[in-house]
């Protein structure tokens, strides 16, 4: 016997909801590198930035499950600094949840 699947609308499925599921996950692993200023202070990674004048630069705080791994593998922070916001913006590929190292 054969069973013919329909679609009705406004109802879901375990497989769709499966999909849906999937879809979120991809979605917050792959975090978008942010380009400017106002992208890394709405990132979601972001506790606070601060800029302490051209003394001393820019500093991002992470929040407590973020860390940067660019700067030093074996010893991850959860800040980063740099000089210049160019900079900065590319230090955040190296940002990632801690169990993710």
């Amino acid at each position: 016997m054969l069973t013919k699947i329909v679609n009705i609308p406004g109802v879901t499925t375990e497989r769709s909801k499966e999909k849906k599921m999937r879809k979120k996950l991809i979605k917050t692993k792959a975090m978008k590198t942010p380009r400017t200023l106002k992208d890394i202070q709405n990132d979601p990674r972001v506790e606070r930035v601060n800029y302490e004048g051209e003394e001393d630069g820019y500093w991002v705080y992470l929040k407590d499950e973020y860390f940067d791994y660019d700067f030093d593998s074996f010893n991850p922070t959860h800040q980063i600094h740099e000089w210049s916001i160019k900079k900065l913006c590319q230090r955040f590929k190296g940002v990632r949840k801690a169990n993710q190292s």
